[in-house]
């Protein structure tokens, strides 16, 4: 194969002697690889291979912190997707001539390794003892391997076409030559070489500590908002001691706080939903900030529904921290993204400030950054992390420093971190709580009045949520557990207030529209059903009025009837408890002074007599007199009724005991017997008993 490509490229170099036009015509880079090929092809010849189809991979590394007892370790991983093999391939190490001063040449060779001198430290496979790396002069990595002899046998690997291969390379610190009795950080580069060119692989910081790196008091407080799904992922990764927790409560049940061991971190507090809260304290309305603050836990755990809250508004300004003070806040975070936060971070230069009473947490930009997106769920993350950490020691000299996850932050996973892991466990690391950091002293400094006001709630749009959450709030107060309905309505109030959408005017304003809507609906179903006109046609009696309830929440309401004519008076305002989407008739009392048309309107109250829902206006004809003479009618005619069935019973009575004319006897009566019993059952003479002429007994008798 070799010699076929060696005459191929002598063909190539003919043509090109031939006909000096058509040169021009071939690609740049095959005409430079054609006359190095013509011009080796005494020796082997090289495979011609597109860089592109070689890709290497970091996957391990150990460790970005070296100290005199360790050894540094990276495997890398090299894939040849082309179709010829890829040969005398070596995985070449090199570290930066001095160490990196500080954070600014930290940054600078992670941009641009190629920007500060490299020498050659390791290599893998290893070169033999008779050849000899050149260091470099100028800014780069020389690979350039001498041999005695140019036809020395090879020292690197093949990979197969469409194969993988791993190379691990490893040295200690003596063999990187590091220095022994001090500490820095060094620049190291990982470069795969191949006779068809080089493939970068990774560059990442290297910690050296050869001596006692400067202690760093370090405050790590990760933002736990959202959705329950990505706070439940943010608080697993931070599931590392030394790491605190910033939660929105409402959405950490039990089972996350517990698995996310919020009860043995610390913990605090952030206002439900995320609402602007500098947008709300310019309006001077801060009502629906103190909803997000009001909103019941999702957990019982004290530590949590009850900690002290944080604020985190969009600008670091006078206005928002004082509002946020006012409102019962420990401090206001100062995010790296927030309006102000890059002048408060030049001019105090310190993790605590105050302005007035107002304490505000400034965190250190570049560790956040090194934390929250340097390039996450790599091996170069970790080392990233453990070097910025050293060279912020040096720097501030024993002053704390707070570093702050927020929305930049997305673990992939609910695991703890390795990044967050290996810096608090960095041996300069000293894990300090935010309430420690609190108690330290502040640096004073005046916050400017007002600012980023172009990106803020119209106070308009505050006025009309604000006024709106007035109304659910007192509806609210009509149900039964009146915390709970709250929550439901207030949410998409909140939601329309969310400091995110600050970036989108449009969005937000739909947002709102929308919010607003579903908080008309919301009001309008608890109401009075339509009424035809009523009659009432006695002195007292009932009105039926129905309620319908069409929330998803039971309400105990008053119904309070009030009448506009005198001649129609209400004995009682009754008090009904109507389920959760049903409806129930309330009877009300009322009294007929005289006839009359009598216009009456009925309102829902609260318990506590606010008015609440839709009331309505109906008649009443009030037909008193009619009552009056209907009783009288219905009196006579029970009257005649029981005279009626008097009379008929006396007529009956009468008839019934008449006696009829007895015929005269036939023989005259006997004196004699006329004293005696005519039915003694012992005659005294036998033939007596069958007298037939005696008195015969009847059944009257």
């Amino acid at each position: 194969m070799k010699h076929g490509f060696a005459a191929i490229a002598a063909g190539v170099a003919m043509l090109l002697a031939a006909a000096p036009a058509a040169a021009g015509a071939l690609p740049s880079d095959l005409v430079a690889h054609a006359a190095d090929a013509g011009a080796s092809s005494a020796r082997s010849t090289p495979t011609a291979v597109d860089q592109q189809s070689v890709t290497t991979q970091l996957v391990a590394l150990a460790s970005g912190a070296l100290d005199p007892s360790s050894r540094m370790s990276a495997t890398v991983t090299a894939t040849n997707r082309s179709t010829m093999d890829v040969e005398d391939a070596v995985l070449e190490l090199a570290l930066t001539e001095r160490p990196l001063a500080d954070r600014a040449a930290l940054d600078a060779f992670l941009a641009d390794p190629s920007s500060v001198e490299s020498r050659l430290a390791a290599q893998e496979p290893e070169s033999p003892v008779d050849q000899v790396s050149s260091p470099v002069a100028t800014g780069g990595v020389s690979s350039e391997v001498e041999g005695a002899d140019s036809a020395s046998e090879a020292v690197g690997s093949t990979i197969a076409a469409g194969a993988s291969r791993t190379f691990t390379i490893g040295a200690s610190p003596d063999e990187l030559g590091l220095p022994s009795g001090r500490w820095g950080v060094w620049g190291a580069v990982l470069t795969l070489r191949t006779p068809a060119g080089d493939v970068f692989v990774d560059a990442i910081p290297l910690t050296w500590q050869g001596a006692e790196v400067p202690q760093l008091d370090l405050s790590v407080l990760t933002l736990a908002e959202g959705t329950e799904s990505s706070a439940a992922t943010v608080l697993g990764a931070a599931n590392i001691p030394g790491v605190a927790s910033a939660v929105d409560p409402t959405l950490v049940t039990n089972a996350v706080a517990f698995d996310a061991g919020l009860v043995e971190r610390e913990t605090w507090r952030l206002a439900s939903g995320s609402p602007d809260l500098t947008s709300l304290a310019r309006a001077e309305q801060t009502s629906l900030m103190e909803l997000a603050l009001s909103l019941p836990a999702a957990t019982n755990l004290a530590s949590i529904g009850r900690a002290r809250w944080l604020a985190v508004p969009a600008a670091i300004d006078a206005t928002s921290t004082e509002a946020a003070a006012a409102l019962g806040a420990r401090a206001t975070l100062a995010l790296p993204d927030a309006a102000g936060y890059a002048e408060l971070a030049d001019t105090a230069d310190a993790a605590l400030v105050q302005d007035d009473d107002a304490l505000v947490l400034v965190p250190d930009a570049g560790l956040t950054d090194a934390l929250s997106q340097y390039r996450p769920g790599t091996e170069a993350a970790e080392a990233r992390a453990i070097a910025e950490s050293a060279l912020l020691a040096e720097e501030v000299d024993g002053d704390p420093v707070l570093a702050v996850l927020a929305d930049t932050w997305r673990p992939s996973s609910a695991e703890p971190s390795a990044v967050l892991e290996a810096l608090m466990t960095a041996p300069w690391v000293q894990p300090l709580p935010v309430s420690d950091l609190l108690d330290t002293d502040p640096v004073d400094v005046e916050l400017p009045a007002n600012l980023a006001t172009e990106a803020d709630l119209p106070a308009e749009d505050v006025a009309a949520l604000v006024g709106t959450l007035e109304d659910l709030t007192t509806l609210a107060h009509a149900t039964t557990d009146p915390d709970a309905a709250l929550a439901d309505w207030g949410a998409e109030l909140l939601g329309a207030a969310e400091v995110s959408l600050r970036d989108n005017p449009g969005v937000r304003d739909a947002a709102i529209a929308a919010a607003l809507a579903q908080a008309e609906t919301t009001l309008a179903s608890l109401r009075i059903a339509e009424s035809s006109d009523l009659n009432l046609l006695a002195e007292t009696g009932e009105i039926p009025v129905t309620v319908v309830n069409d929330l998803d929440h039971e309400v105990r309401v008053r119904v309070d009837l009030t009448s506009f004519s005198p001649n129609l008076q209400v004995l009682e305002d009754p008090t009904i408890t109507v389920p959760a989407n049903e409806e129930q008739a309330a009877l009300v009392r009322v009294e007929a002074v005289s006839s009359d048309n009598v216009s009456v309107s009925v309102a829902l109250r609260s318990t506590e007599g606010a008015p609440v829902g839709e009331g309505q206006t109906f008649a009443v004809r009030v037909r008193a007199d009619w009552g009056n003479a209907a009783t009288a009618v219905f009196s006579v005619v029970l009257v005649l009724l029981l005279v009626a069935g008097l009379v008929r019973t006396a007529r009956r009575g009468r008839r019934d005991t008449r006696a009829e004319p007895a015929p005269a006897p036939a023989t005259a009566p006997d004196p004699e017997a006329e004293n005696s019993d005519p039915f003694d059952e012992e005659p005294t003479d036998p033939g007596d008993a069958a007298d037939p002429g005696g008195p015969e007994r009847t059944a009257r008798d």
